[in-house]
């Protein structure tokens, strides 16, 4: 659309696209200055807006009835709650708190004490939170399944998620069986589940 000879004209005014972007960016820069400071090069993404993801649609799988036929098939994949980092801590801005493996699993009294000391904003700190009180464990998971008239055609437990490959250049690894067969633990030392139901 910009690519016709008077598209910055016609949709910029007589002085172009240029001078309305400079003055765009100067502009927020100076209202995210406050709160992030005034070095745009080290402000962290989704500090300002962060995507919410709570979960919710868990409570709509007895209802994907109606968009499979019977016999057809849903996929799941999501990292246990109890997981390292399952509380989605890598969204801190200090390197050292969004590395720390399940600090998510404090007390919430003591969990919101370390991030505020750790220099985290308000606002993902209280995402953190709700994250937090959403948590999905392999177990809940499954009895969701369980209670909505699903089978579970297949799972699979990953130590290292697939994902990873595409994020830190690391290759998916499946777990050891002896460790994916201990309820409860394995929750903490497998970071995906990869779920096939039946309707």
């Amino acid at each position: 659309l910009l690519q016709r000879g008077d598209a910055t004209t016609r949709w910029c005014g007589e002085g172009g696209c240029a001078p309305l972007l400079a003055a765009a960016l100067t502009e927020a820069v100076a209202a995210l200055a406050p709160q992030h400071g005034a070095n745009p090069r080290q402000w962290r993404w989704g500090a300002a807006h962060i995507a919410q993801f709570d979960h919710a649609i868990l409570r709509f799988i007895p209802y994907l009835r109606r968009f499979i036929k019977p016999g057809g098939h849903g996929f799941f994949g999501f990292p246990p709650w109890y997981m390292p980092h399952g509380g989605h801590q890598q969204v801190c801005r200090r390197k050292w708190m969004a590395m720390m493996p399940w600090v998510h699993l404090l007390p919430v009294p003591l969990y919101k004490g370390v991030l505020k000391l750790s220099g985290e904003y308000d606002a993902v700190i209280q995402e953190l939170l709700e994250v937090k009180s959403t948590g999905i464990s392999i177990e809940r998971f499954e009895r969701i399944v369980d209670e909505s008239g699903y089978s579970i055609e297949s799972r699979t437990f990953y130590l290292i998620n697939p994902i990873y490959k595409y994020k830190f250049g690391v290759n998916g690894r499946k777990q050891w069986g002896p460790i994916a067969a201990i309820p409860f633990f394995r929750n903490f030392v497998t970071t995906c589940m990869y779920y096939l139901i039946k309707a």
